[in-house]
């Protein structure tokens, strides 16, 4: 803020205020300095440009005329509801009204007469204004000529629903204006004048000679530029306002104020710069009118020994200026408010929870809501350790004139005593985050120790402590039930907090692509408050953002980007979403190993539904108690080992103790479900200030068993050998347990590269693959991308002619087939069959997988002569190799079955698909391929009628298949579907009728390809038949 000093204005000393930019932050910043520099402040004119509705009161009002406030409304601080936003008007949310000298006189200006004098002087001093004479000759100055009228006819005023846009030939303006017309002029995109609403001035409004008109009504301050005619309308009819303005929200409360502004624009799409200095000249006139009539009832400044407060005036120690852009969490304000207001009961209250989840700020805007009672003092102190909380006495005993040269115990006892003296006083203890500085014995220094004995105590008066910390236990410190935790924003705060720091407007509508992002940064304040300072900052979209915090491995750099410098920031203290949580992470290490030690591990896990079983197999790897060494994390197990329980209840004590100290800091969340069983969750951005602080190597841990440095490398390999461990694949029987790893494990593998373990983490990907596929669940994008991603690792680790990698290859063309990309699944099969051939031989089985499935997308194409070459060679090998009555036989003859299926000759397709069954029923040792085999027979024969044949086969493959996957597989249902088609052929109505039925109960929630929907409508029918039978 630039000063600049006058002697006086008529009998005032003025001094002007020239704000560095737009917006009640600035304007705030600017009161507050003014307020605290200039003791005796009596008024403050915000003068400046409005936007203004074109009638007032019933009169036309045009550029240039003046909107002096009667009061102000912040339209756009409030809650978002479903379908609507409710502006904040309660009397603890509003703004208050001004005060008797002000309200005074406006009443004299609301008089005709008292209207009319103020009109004629300021048209005399905008003529002063603009004919000043340079003393060096008769030029005009140029400040002189920029505060001209422009001109009445470049005074428009468009309707409402015209909007200011191209018109023709330009696409994204059929959706609204584009960024190139909002810098156009109207002339540029040639808006029609048949749009104009046609007005008639005054003649006092001329351009020679110009009188402003004066309205005096209710203001409306927002934190965006008003743009929008509808809009406009809209919130001005809700609540009564005259003119949009951004700077009087951030003044009205801190000092006694009168916005004084010019209209240069109709808040419209069609607002320009023309009139802005013209409304400016026209607003400055007005205001120095006013000063001429304005007279302060005198006030003497109370002397020291006639203050309520003793030997002193009120005062206050609050080290940060107003924060006019905090958005409440609402519910826990009004509770902190609720427990502070009663007399009769404690007087201290508590905000804990993650660092930067809002705390300060939210003790912040209640300090300043105490200190606008007029008669109270405020104080502040920082409680992250004794030497800030001493230091910070000293200067509060400065501010209440004590000697603070006193040793430390006896000036602690001063501070308080003084304190507890004044009628109506708030001491902010914030940041106690070390909560045992405040109890007898756990104090550095013998003269500070319990630190508890030097907060004051309200004694009946008006005196409230409010605390702030990150850790739980702070309700030991102020009761139970008065620590209220700041947990995640609500949806319409975490919006609308984005959109005040991108500088973006909020439409209210629901937006998939902000609700991602907001969940994704868990709704946590300083995280969505750093993402929209970036976002404006760098000009990049909500999508952008969310694209690259999505890149797990580069969030780190995206967080750090992020980073803001805050005027609020307290000295030394990381103010980054990673930096702030490394100050409790590094108190978590050293209170408790084991806390620290569970915690990295769960960086490298799921965030959700974190096991009892997991943690326990965690904390078995920490320090002497670890069973295993480096040696052990060979990166060598290929197989599930079931975990075991071998630890003892002083083991689980130890864990449950380490569980509730990371609950304590906010780190976990404790859950229950309806059969009582615990789980845990985790906050992500906790995750990646774990594993960011391990990666820079912020915290060394030397682990006792001296195996290991504590480093990132370590804690991924504990994870991932513990779900290598758990999570035990498609093993029938254990799909529940694999359903409950499955994203723990999928998550472990993913830090293949820093764990030093990839073949690990690919053997247990290809276990999660082949689970989702046994499970039905092949045909969605998640087993595609696992795949995808299980090549990548294979590839790096293992080179592109290894048997495993080319068989994760034939996976993923398998994947890409089925999720509809057949080019790309042509491809792959094109570049492994070969290659396979070569380095397995033709008649491995892995080779004949991916010939099976490359011969079934060429049948898919119509190329059937190469799909019989390619399997009249394959069995060729066989039989020269001796297994022609082979498993690998068996799967040549079922692609030869599809083929002659294709073909459309039925008859020997069954006879080919009947011998491949009986090697597979012979030879098989996973039934599979035996129940694929006997669905496509029983289809087969169903074909060509040959019912009571498929009647068997379609049995033995059912009860194959719901032992295997249960009811609720796709399989089993297309199987489900043929049987009832075949016992309907064979008129055996008792069988078809409930078999049809649960098959399409049950086809209705799976996923399913077009012949799936086909089998759906044909039972219905089949349902429908029986139905007219009596069935």
């Amino acid at each position: 803020m630039t000063v600049y000093c006058e002697p006086n204005i008529g009998q005032h000393d003025v001094v002007l205020a020239h704000l560095p930019g737009m917006g009640t932050q600035h304007a705030a910043a600017a009161a507050a300095s003014l307020r605290t520099s200039y003791i005796e402040l009596k008024l403050v004119f915000p003068v400046g440009i409005c936007g203004g509705m074109s009638k007032i009161d019933g009169v036309d009002a045009f550029f240039g005329d003046v909107v002096i406030s009667r009061s102000i409304v912040q339209y756009d601080y409030g809650r978002q509801y479903p379908g609507r936003f409710a502006v904040k008007e309660t009397t603890e949310d509003s703004l208050g009204r001004a005060n008797k000298d002000i309200r005074g006189l406006l009443a004299s200006f609301e008089a005709d007469r008292g209207k009319t004098l103020l009109k004629t002087k300021a048209g005399r001093y905008l003529k002063d204004m603009q004919n000043k004479i340079e003393p060096s000759g008769p030029r005009l100055l140029k400040g002189g000529r920029k505060y001209r009228n422009p001109g009445s006819g470049k005074d428009r005023l468009f309707r409402t629903d015209y909007i200011h846009k191209h018109h023709k030939g330009c696409k994204k303006c059929r959706r609204g204006p584009c960024a190139v017309a909002a810098q156009a002029s109207c002339s540029d995109l040639g808006c029609k004048t048949s749009k104009l609403i046609l007005r008639t001035r005054s003649s006092d409004r001329n351009d020679d000679s110009y009188k402003p008109a004066i309205f005096i009504g209710r203001v409306g301050s927002g934190s965006t530029v008003m743009k929008s005619g509808k809009d406009r309308d809209r919130i001005a009819m809700e609540h009564d306002i005259v003119a949009f303005e951004m700077e009087g929200a951030g003044v009205w409360d801190e000092v006694p104020c009168l916005i004084v502004e010019g209209i240069c624009d109709y808040a419209d799409s069609h607002k320009n710069k023309r009139w802005q200095n013209f409304a400016a000249a026209t607003a400055a006139s007005v205001m120095k009118a006013i000063l001429g009539r304005y007279v302060a009832s005198e006030r003497r400044r109370p002397s020291r020994s006639q203050s309520r407060f003793g030997e002193f005036p009120r005062s206050h120690s609050i080290p940060y200026i107003r924060n006019y852009e905090v958005i409440k969490h609402q519910a826990e304000v009004e509770k902190l408010h609720q427990l502070l207001s009663n007399p009769s009961a404690c007087q201290a209250a508590a905000l804990w929870g993650l660092g930067g989840s809002g705390k300060t700020q939210l003790a912040l805007q209640y300090a300043y809501q105490r200190w606008d009672a007029r008669d109270c003092s405020v104080f502040w102190v920082h409680a992250d350790m004794e030497a800030t909380f001493i230091q910070d006495y000293k200067l509060i005993a400065q501010k209440l004139g004590l000697d603070d040269t006193k040793n430390e115990e006896n000036l602690l006892e001063a501070v308080r005593d003084k304190i507890e003296s004044l009628e109506s006083w708030v001491l902010v203890i914030d940041n106690t985050d070390d909560i045992r500085i405040f109890f007898p014995g756990q104090s550095s220094k013998e003269t500070a120790a319990n630190l508890i004995r030097y907060i004051p105590q309200s004694a009946g008066k008006s005196g409230t402590v409010p605390w702030t910390s990150r850790d739980e236990r702070i309700d030991a410190i102020v009761g139970p039930g008065r620590a209220i935790e700041i947990s995640r924003m609500t949806e319409g705060e975490g919006r609308k907090l984005l959109y005040t720091k991108w500088n973006a407007k909020n439409s209210g509508a629901k937006d998939d692509t902000i609700t991602k992002l907001l969940e994704e940064l868990e709704w946590l304040a300083l995280a969505i408050s750093q993402a929209g300072a970036f976002m404006r900052r760098t000009q990049i979209l909500a999508s952008e953002y969310l694209s690259m915090l999505s890149r797990k491995k580069h969030r780190w750099e995206l967080f750090k980007a992020s980073e803001t410098a805050d005027i609020q920031q307290t000295p030394g203290v990381p103010n980054s979403v990673l930096g702030t949580w490394h100050i409790s992470i590094e108190r978590v290490q050293k209170e408790n190993q084991l806390a620290y030690h569970i915690l990295n591990v769960l960086a490298y896990v799921n965030n959700q539904n974190i096991s009892e079983k997991m943690v326990a197999e965690f904390a078995k790897f920490h320090g002497e108690r670890a069973p295993i060494d480096w040696k052990d994390f060979k990166d060598d197990d290929k197989e599930h080992i079931v975990a075991d329980d071998n630890y003892s209840d002083e083991q689980s004590i130890e864990i449950l103790t380490a569980l509730a100290r990371l609950k304590e800091y906010s780190f976990i969340q404790i859950h229950r479900d309806d059969k009582k069983q615990k789980s845990y969750s985790m906050h992500k951005l906790v995750q990646d200030a774990a594993r960011f602080g391990l990666s820079a190597g912020l915290i060394v841990n030397e682990l006792k068993s001296g195996t290991s440095s504590g480093g990132e490398r370590y804690y991924a390999a504990i994870a991932l050998k513990v779900m290598a461990r758990l999570f035990p694949g498609n093993k029938p029987g254990m799909w529940q347990q694999s359903e409950k790893y499955v994203e723990h494990a999928v998550q472990a593998a993913e830090w293949a590269e820093i764990s030093g373990t990839p073949v690990r983490a690919a053997v247990l990907l290809d276990r999660v693959c082949a689970f989702l596929a046994d499970r039905g669940y092949s045909l969605e994008a998640r087993s595609l991308e696992l795949t995808e991603k299980n090549l990548s690792i294979c590839q790096q680790a293992l080179g592109g002619r290894h048997p495993d990698t080319l068989y994760i290859k034939y996976r993923l063309a398998y994947a890409y087939f089925h999720n509809g990309a057949k080019q790309a699944a042509k491809d792959m099969t094109n570049q492994v069959y070969p290659l396979q051939r070569e380095v397995l031989g033709n008649t491995n089985l892995d080779t004949l997988r991916t010939l099976s499935l490359k011969v079934t997308i060429l049948c898919d194409e119509g190329e059937f002569e190469e799909s019989h070459q390619l399997l009249t060679q394959a069995m060729r090998c066989c039989r020269d190799d001796g297994k022609e009555k082979s498993y690998a036989a068996a799967i040549i003859l079922d692609r030869r079955a599809w083929l002659s299926m294709k073909q459309g000759d039925h008859e020997k397709a069954a006879k080919l698909a009947s011998s491949s069954l009986k090697i597979y029923q012979k030879k098989a040792t996973k039934p599979i391929q035996t129940i694929r085999c006997m669905q496509l027979l029983a289809k087969l024969y169903v074909d060509i009628g040959r019912y009571s044949e498929a009647v068997p086969v379609g049995e033995s493959a059912l009860d194959l298949a719901k032992a295997r996957w249960g009811s609720k597989h796709l399989t089993t249902n297309f199987l489900m579907h043929r049987l009832a088609r075949s016992y309907f052929e064979l008129e055996q109505y008792a069988k078809a009728e409930p078999l049809a039925k649960e098959a399409v109960r049950v086809g209705q929630d799976l996923p399913g390809r077009s012949h799936h929907a086909t089998l759906m409508r044909e039972s219905k029918r089949l349902l429908a038949e029986m139905s007219k039978l009596g069935y």
